[in-house]
């Protein structure tokens, strides 16, 4: 007789029952373990807590009151090399009959100063145009040969040229420079077309212009400053005719004459307010 088996039980039904017990103690702490992760008292991953705030286990591993910056939303910038300042050399180009430029140029914003040929009496036509707004500029139009300087404000953009020509035609183009203008302008020459003079400091100083145009071509000067603010110091006329005026401002400023004439003359002069 076993004396270590409870009465009525052989060791075959012991173990059995043993192993059922075991059973049921397991699933009866699944059970319980369910019950308290469906009450809360464990919050899964992205949880709220108590004070109602999302939680996530896996900032455990993150130290408190970290200093790590938060991601910032990335920010195009555009460089422009030092064109804002003083005077941008675009180059030139020669070619005969009509053209257009492949590609586009981002400009600033400034006065772009045009030197211009055109070798035939046919009709001569040089536009640029904006190529995000569609904008137009024409920086000449004429019929005949030409050989003079044009004064455009372009707003800042990207910018293409068209040539309309029959004939042989040369450009030469640059970014206006207001940076160390001239006091004391002494300017007595003939020109042929329109022409460009500058830039000339303002305050404090008047200037005394003469103009002689002996053809009978129309004639328009004005002054423009490096914000693009036009002021007429001559408004539209058509010669013969002979101009003795003077003009202040306060801005340093290009002299601009748009002439088709040939052979006008232009004297200039400057003097100390008083």
């Amino acid at each position: 007789m076993d004396a270590d088996l409870l009465p009525g039980l052989d060791g075959e039904d012991t173990r059995k029952k043993a192993v059922i017990a075991s059973l049921y103690l397991l699933a009866g702490v699944l059970l319980l373990a369910t019950a308290v992760y469906a009450a809360g008292v464990i919050p899964p991953d992205g949880a709220q807590n108590q004070d109602g705030e999302m939680t996530n286990q896996n900032d455990a591993n993150e130290p408190v009151g970290s200093d790590e910056p938060e991601p910032q939303p990335h920010t195009d910038t555009h460089e422009t090399n030092g064109e804002e300042e003083g005077g941008v050399e675009l180059g030139g180009q020669e070619g005969s009959g009509s053209f257009e430029t492949d590609e586009s140029r981002e400009l600033p914003a400034g006065l772009y100063l045009f030197q211009l040929e055109h070798d035939a009496d046919d009709s001569f036509e040089f536009v640029v145009h904006e190529q995000h707004t569609g904008d137009s500029t024409t920086v000449i139009e004429t019929q005949g040969r030409w050989s003079g300087e044009s004064a455009v404000w372009l707003e800042r953009g990207n910018y293409s040229a068209e040539i309309t020509a029959s004939a042989d035609w040369r450009f030469n183009a640059a970014k206006a420079s207001f940076e160390s203008p001239d006091q004391h302008p002494s300017i007595e020459e003939d020109e042929d077309y329109s022409a460009v003079f500058g830039p000339f400091e303002s305050e404090g100083y008047i200037y005394d212009l003469k103009i002689d145009v002996p053809d009978e071509e129309h004639l328009y000067v004005y002054t423009v400053d490096d914000e693009g603010e036009t002021f007429d110091v001559v408004e539209r006329q058509t010669g013969p005719v002979e101009i003795d005026t003077s003009y202040t401002l306060l801005q340093p400023h290009y002299l601009v004459v748009e002439t088709e004439s040939e052979g006008w003359e232009v004297e200039l002069r400057s003097a100390m307010q008083r």
